[in-house]
């Protein structure tokens, strides 16, 4: 175990730690900001391709959220790479936490939409397509809420 005397701080040391470091936060940036000009262009791509079947079939407002989610995690990454505050690392646990959120509730809404839509196809019967459909509305609210 070193003594007190041997516990000298020796910046000559640490200084190839920093420049790797830098090197690593550099790569991080490109390739957050390359996976954010994507996310842009998949939203332009939605926005603009709207009206074809394959983005309907897709549910629009599902796939943008989707991505609007993706947007946000990827946007966490710039939290880390400044100086460590209590607003950076707050920043990048809300965006981190709420992009995963945004972007699983809605694939799990989609997953549970297209469920009910398959069992009220087999069933054949109205009312278990309208509590399917208060069941679906509820869920989405609630996950929305949350």
């Amino acid at each position: 175990m070193p003594t007190w005397q041997e516990r000298v701080y020796a910046p000559s040391t640490y200084s190839s730690f920093t420049t790797q470091a830098k090197a690593f936060d550099q790569v991080i940036v490109a390739c957050t900001s390359v996976s954010l000009l994507a996310c842009v262009a998949a939203i332009l791509f939605i926005v603009l391709y709207r009206g074809s079947p394959v983005i309907r079939a897709a549910s629009t407002w599902f796939c943008a959220i989707v991505v609007l989610g993706c947007t946000l995690m990827l946007l966490s990454n710039y939290g880390l790479l400044s100086i460590a505050t209590d607003a950076s690392c707050a920043a990048h646990i809300w965006l981190l936490t709420f992009g995963y959120t945004l972007t699983f509730s809605s694939l799990f809404a989609k997953t549970f939409r297209i469920w009910s839509e398959s069992l009220c196809r087999t069933q054949q019967k109205h009312k278990h397509h309208k509590r399917i459909r208060l069941r679906q509305r509820l869920s989405v609210l609630i996950v929305h809420m949350w």
